[in-house]
């Protein structure tokens, strides 16, 4: 893992961010899968995100600069599972900033308390998740669900309707649901970027809180 090549890159207003932190010499495309004990392939997936979806500008090069740090402080093997379910639960409480209806607040709701828990060490049964999941189909499947509820919906049965760790490109499908969410609540596109911002400033609060770089309450 590369972490001096990525500060150097984001200094230089240079990306992408995964090809800087394991991509060989000349590569263009992303490893999708991290070398064993860097990092897990959902978090990989979710780098590649925040780097595409930040505003461009200072905000982009911050971001950088605190995801370079927070990677040098080295997140312990064992807190990539609670910052996975902690990841989950941040953006489905952006996701109910975009929904009026009720039985969508409702699963999210419940999703993020499911969620928080599972951060917390306290695993909900597999049984509280597949209510969740039906919870979340169902407001996902109602016939006046549209616009930014029914990604706000799609958002908690992508979070949800997987109890298990993130695989693969999990999360990076949540916040590209609750990204659709902002999009569609909003008339213009700057505004929704700012929703994106805040997603990224959470989850990397978060990634620095499980790797010792601040201690984020």
């Amino acid at each position: 893992m590369n972490i001096d090549r990525l500060e150097a890159w984001i200094e230089q207003g240079k990306g992408p961010w995964l090809v800087a932190l394991f991509g060989e010499d000349g590569e263009t495309d992303p490893a999708w899968a991290p070398p064993e004990g860097t990092m897990p392939e959902w978090f990989a997936r979710f780098i590649s995100w925040m780097d595409a979806y930040s505003s461009t500008g200072e905000r982009w090069f911050e971001f950088g600069r605190r995801l370079a740090n927070a990677l040098r402080s080295r997140c312990p093997e064992h807190e990539w599972q609670r910052l996975d379910y902690a990841v989950r639960a941040t953006l489905l409480r952006e996701a109910m900033a975009h929904t009026a209806d009720r039985a969508v607040t409702a699963a999210c709701i419940l999703g993020v308390d499911l969620c928080e828990r599972a951060a917390h060490g306290a695993m909900p049964s597999s049984a509280e998740f597949s209510t969740a999941s039906e919870q979340a189909r169902s407001a996902y499947e109602a016939p006046t669900v549209s616009g930014s509820s029914a990604y706000a919906a799609a958002a908690t049965l992508e979070a949800v309707g997987y109890p298990y760790p993130a695989k693969y490109d999990l999360i990076e499908k949540i916040a590209d649901a609750v990204n659709g969410a902002a999009v569609a609540s909003e008339e213009n596109q700057p505004a929704a970027r700012e929703h994106c911002d805040r997603m990224i400033d959470r989850a990397l609060k978060l990634l620095e809180r499980s790797s010792g770089e601040n201690d984020v309450r």
